[in-house]
């Protein structure tokens, strides 16, 4: 996958770590899709696409307030 090549190389790349975020997500991995997402909250051009991915995550764990808080 080339996403995890571009994080070995640069772990701090932010896009390589959304898609790595987006990847675990959809692999069943939810908790270290939460800990990769919460990574780039306060990235100033990946803050928006986290917060969206981190409120969906919550929403199908049915963690409302938390929904919330992403969303908001």
């Amino acid at each position: 996958m080339h996403t995890m090549r571009a994080l070995q190389r640069h772990p701090n790349h932010a896009e390589a770590i959304y898609l790595a975020g987006l990847a675990d997500w959809k692999l069943g991995h939810e908790n270290a899709a939460v800990i990769r997402l919460r990574r780039l909250v306060f990235d100033a051009a990946w803050s928006r696409p986290a917060l969206v991915a981190l409120g969906d995550l919550a929403v199908r764990a049915q963690d409302w307030e938390a929904a919330l808080r992403y969303y908001h």
